[in-house]
């Protein structure tokens, strides 16, 4: 059964995906986002472009600025001009077709999403999508199909939670900041308990500081909002030896093949600063990393990989990254 579900799951999916039928749109797009969560992954990826592209009636526009098109535009350009200078493998032709992947989902989602209600649907959406992928997960657990630290079903513990992190704390946090629904506060309940199940470290920090960042924003008072930026402050600069021991604490035998990782990272970054290694070559470069007792696919570290890859141009990619958050989550203060 339990090996049947990833399969299964995808499939009711597809068939959701194409139904277009009034009433049930939340249905549809929870269906899809549970894929996501707990389906193969050849399925789900199918379903969810089958469904924006049913949304746009096969016929999607792009609603982004001239600005944003033009620099995507550039952007790719860099990359297949880097990656032309660096050895082209069958990893780079993979990994070249899931960047027009990605580039496809994003056209696709900016046209489907055309207002703010399209988009506050979708955040509901993601919330129940991830609270099946949870409530999947607890039941394999209780039936014992699954054992802890492995809860999800058809995803392994860190995949899982952060899946469950990006796609149910995060849209749950902003939706309870906007309604005050106390179901989305039971939902963040979930989205803690099945991550500490899996032992998903990363997916509790972020979690938490998404909590954090949902008080803030429930009042609009500027005093209020700016005791707790102070408060914040203060708290962890008077307890850093404490966060101090408790980070040198969790340095298990994971967290030092990581850190090797970034370290050899660095180093290869350094070595072809100007151009980088090419687009996709991470599998090959990580997995020869001399400092590691495994062997390991990627770097464990989106930054790190860019600027393997990319070089300087990786580095301002995520220079503007950086900019761009911190751009919106400024605006987003003075909401």
């Amino acid at each position: 059964m339990l090996e049947d579900l990833p399969i299964i799951i995808p499939i009711v999916a597809i068939v959701l995906a194409i139904m277009d039928i009034p009433g049930i749109k939340l249905l549809r797009e929870s269906a899809v986002i549970f894929s996501l969560g707990s389906g193969i992954i050849y399925l789900s990826i199918p379903a969810l472009v089958l469904y924006l592209l049913v949304e746009n009636r096969f016929h999607p526009i792009y609603r982004g600025r001239t600005a944003g098109l033009v620099s995507g535009v550039l952007i790719v350009a860099g990359i297949l001009g880097l990656t032309a200078l660096s050895p082209i493998t069958d990893r780079t032709y993979s990994e070249l077709a899931q960047l027009f992947l990605y580039i496809l989902l994003y056209f696709l989602f900016t046209s489907a999403l055309r207002d703010g209600q399209d988009i506050m649907r979708f955040l509901r959406a993601s919330v129940c999508g991830s609270m099946a992928v949870c409530v999947l997960a607890y039941t394999a657990v209780l039936l014992g199909w699954q054992g802890a630290p492995d809860v999800y079903v058809g995803r392994g513990a860190n995949e899982g939670s952060i899946f469950v992190t990006l796609l149910g704390t995060i849209p749950a946090c902003v939706m309870l900041a906007r309604t005050r629904n106390p179901f989305y506060a039971i939902a963040i309940i979930l989205f803690f308990y099945i991550p500490y199940l899996a032992t998903s470290r990363g997916g509790l920090v972020v979690s938490a500081v998404s909590v954090l960042t949902t008080a803030f924003f429930f009042t609009r008072s500027f005093i209020l909002r700016s005791a707790m930026v102070v408060s914040g402050v203060v708290l962890a600069i008077r307890n850093t030896p404490i966060f101090l021991n408790v980070f040198e604490g969790q340095i298990n035998f994971s967290a030092r093949e990581r850190i090797a990782l970034i370290e050899y990272g660095l180093d290869l970054m350094r070595d072809r600063f100007w151009t980088g290694w090419g687009w996709g070559s991470t599998n090959r470069l990580a997995e020869a990393a001399p400092n590691t007792r495994l062997n390991y696919p990627h770097f464990h570290n989106t930054y790190i990989q860019l600027m393997v890859e990319l070089g300087v141009f990786g580095c301002i990619l995520i220079f503007f990254i950086v900019v761009f958050l911190g751009y919106y989550i400024y605006k987003a203060l003075y909401i």
